[in-house]
C-alpha cells in the first residue's frame, strides 16, 4: 500500500499517460495477459430465464451470519457457514460437522443440463477484456490496482468508499488472482432482465474476479430489481458451465452478490475476500432451494 492507502503498482506495470484536463488514459499493463478474462458471449434468449417469483427466488440476498457470530456455538447456522470456509477456498467439500455437505467450488451448478444446442453446433465465441486497450478515467475518481489488466480502475459514481475497500481487500488476499471493473465498452454478453413494467433492462455485473477455482460475476452494490438481476446472472452461469471447457475459458463461472454485505467488520476479523465470494455462491444456492450434493 502507498502513503495514500492505495494498492501499490507493480514495477512492471504500464504507466498511465496524461490526457487533457482531469482525465488520464490508462493502457494495458505490460503483463496484462495473466490478469485477463475470457467471457463466453452466450446470451439468454427471451423467455429463457425461469419465471420465478420473489418468494421462490429466496431472500433478496444471501443470509450472511454477522461477523461477531463466528465460533459461537449458539449460532449454529453461522458456525456451520464458518466451518465451510477453508473447504470452500480449497475447492473441497465442507467438513462433516456442517449441516450439509457443500459441493466443490469447481463443480457445475446442480440441474445444469447438457450443453445448449447453440454451444454444441455453433461454438460460443470468447471475448477478452483486453480487447479494450485503454481506459479513460478521472484522476481523482480512480484507484491504482495490482491484479488487473489495467494499472488503474475508475470508481463508480455510488459508494466509492465501498469500492476502494473491495479493491484493497482483493489486493490483500493472495487467493484473489485477478479482477476488473466492467466498463460499458468491454465486450459482455447481451443479458437483460424484465422490470415491473415488462421492459428489458440490460444487465452487467459491477466486477469480475478470479480465484484458483472459478471466475465470478460480482455485484458489489445493492440494485433495484435485485431478484431479477440474480436470476439472470445465475441462469447465465448455469448455461455457461454446461458448455465444453474450451468454450468458457477452461473455468467455471459463478455468481457472487455482495451488495448487502458490510465489508469493514469482516476485514477486521481477517476474513478473506475469496472466502466471501465462495460463501456467497453457496448461500445463494441454498436460498434457491438447490439440493445438497
Amino acid at each position: 500500500m502507498d502513503e495514500q492507502g492505495e494498492p501499490r503498482l507493480p514495477a512492471a506495470g504500464a504507466e498511465p499517460h496524461e490526457a487533457p484536463g482531469a482525465f488520464i488514459e490508462v493502457p494495458l499493463r505490460a503483463d496484462f495477459a495473466r490478469y485477463d478474462f475470457a467471457l463466453p458471449m452466450l446470451r439468454l434468449d427471451p423467455g429463457e430465464e425461469p419465471p420465478l417469483d420473489d418468494d421462490a427466488a429466496g431472500p433478496s440476498h444471501p443470509a450472511w451470519p454477522p461477523p461477531e457470530a463466528a465460533g459461537r456455538p449458539a449460532r449454529r447456522d453461522a458456525l456451520a457457514w464458518f466451518l465451510t470456509l477453508p473447504a470452500l477456498h480449497a475447492g473441497r467439500s465442507a467438513p462433516a460437522t456442517a449441516h450439509a455437505r457443500m459441493p466443490a467450488q469447481d463443480e457445475p451448478p446442480p440441474g445444469a443440463g447438457p450443453a445448449p444446442r447453440r454451444g454444441r453446433d455453433h461454438p460460443v465465441p470468447l471475448r477478452r477484456l483486453s480487447e479494450l486497450p485503454k481506459l479513460r478515467v478521472h484522476r481523482e475518481r480512480s484507484l491504482a490496482v495490482g491484479k488487473c489488466i489495467y494499472p488503474r480502475l475508475p470508481l463508480g459514481a455510488r459508494d466509492a468508499v465501498r469500492e476502494i475497500e473491495f479493491l484493497a481487500w482483493a489486493e490483500e488476499d493472495p487467493a484473489v488472482l485477478a479482477l476488473c471493473r466492467l466498463d460499458e465498452r468491454h465486450a459482455f454478453p447481451d443479458l437483460a432482465y424484465p422490470d415491473d413494467a415488462g421492459r428489458h433492462v440490460p444487465y452487467r455485473p459491477h466486477f469480475v474476479a478470479r480465484t484458483a477455482v472459478a471466475d465470478y460475476l460480482v455485484d458489489l452494490h445493492e440494485e433495484p430489481a435485485a431478484a431479477a438481476r440474480r436470476r439472470v446472472a445465475m441462469r447465465w452461469c448455469e448455461l455457461v458451465n454446461a458448455l465444453p471447457a474450451a468454450q468458457r475459458g477452461d473455468r467455471p463461472w459463478l455468481y457472487a452478490p455482495l451488495g448487502p454485505l458490510p465489508f469493514t467488520p469482516w476485514r477486521r476479523r481477517q476474513t478473506r475476500l475469496s472466502d466471501l465470494l465462495a460463501g456467497a455462491r453457496f448461500r445463494l444456492r441454498a436460498a434457491h432451494g438447490a439440493p445438497a450434493d
